[in-house]
């Protein structure tokens, strides 16, 4: 493994770690993503893999808990230099996508099946990705997360874009057709 000194960025791409990483500078971790750190040179150091979850933290040793989502690896790595002193220890931080980072598009859109979730994705996003909604499609779609199931209508999407929610890894998007 390669160990960089503490004042220096390491890309996930110098780890060598299996799995597919998804660091580039703007990347900004979300739940379900995996990130790797590697602490050497203190008190209970070693690697720390964690998968972020909807809390978005993390605790490590001496310095407790750190917060995950919504921030780069750059970030989060300053943030854990900043807590431990001395400042010569050394600190990979890596990010990887989450196992099954896809959502599943199916029902009456022109392409349905499953994309791979890069970036930020909204359901009418993924649901253009598709190829769009058929002329068969009805007014309201599905969004299935985990036990949780989302009804969204089409034209309040379209009038208020915050209610376009973002997607997560396993998402399903269902889009009925006006005989279901």
């Amino acid at each position: 493994m390669f160990f960089a000194p503490a004042d220096r960025a390491v890309n996930s791409s110098e780890l060598g770690e299996e799995g597919t990483p998804v660091d580039p500078p703007d990347y900004l971790l979300k739940a379900g993503d995996t990130l790797v750190i590697h602490l050497s040179g203190i008190p209970f150091g070693g690697n720390f893999k964690e998968t972020v979850d909807v809390t978005g933290m993390m605790s490590l040793p001496l310095i407790g808990r750190v917060q995950l989502s919504g921030r780069s690896s750059d970030q989060i790595r300053d943030d854990i230099l900043s807590r431990y002193k001395p400042k010569d220890y050394f600190i990979e931080v890596a990010v990887f996508g989450p196992a099954e980072s896809y959502y599943d598009v199916e029902g009456c859109v022109d392409e349905p099946g499953r994309f791979q979730l890069r970036r930020k994705t909204t359901a009418i996003q993924a649901i253009m990705e598709a190829g769009g909604f058929t002329e068969f499609a009805r007014e309201n779609f599905n969004i299935s997360r985990g036990d949780i199931r989302y009804n969204v209508g089409r034209l309040a999407v379209e009038s208020d874009p915050s209610l376009d929610l973002e997607l997560m890894p396993g998402d399903v998007i269902t889009v009925p057709s006006q005989g279901w």
